[in-house]
């Protein structure tokens, strides 16, 4: 479940984006299978980022998926679990 969502921060730059993550459920869910991203259209792989093989959401867990992870940690103070990095 998305829980939170930076989508558009001041300045000119979507450096500083992010989404939340939350696993309320009881179960893990495998990340490795889904893909986070802004592509407008179905089937369009630009601006889409697939979870790396093992990657799983714990139950009761949160993750943060930042678009720049210096930028993240110089405003929030901690890194993001993932960092959509050449997108």
């Amino acid at each position: 479940m998305i829980s939170e969502v930076l989508y558009d921060p001041d300045g000119d730059e979507p450096q500083g984006e992010w989404v939340e993550l939350h696993n309320p459920a009881t179960v893990s869910f495998d990340l490795s299978l889904h893909k986070v991203g802004d592509a407008e259209v179905f089937g369009d792989r630009e601006g889409m980022y697939q979870f790396p093989p093992g990657a799983v959401l714990l139950p009761g867990q949160v993750i943060v998926i930042a678009n720049n992870a210096l930028i993240f940690f110089a405003v929030h103070g901690f890194y993001p679990d993932y960092e959509l990095s050449g997108i």
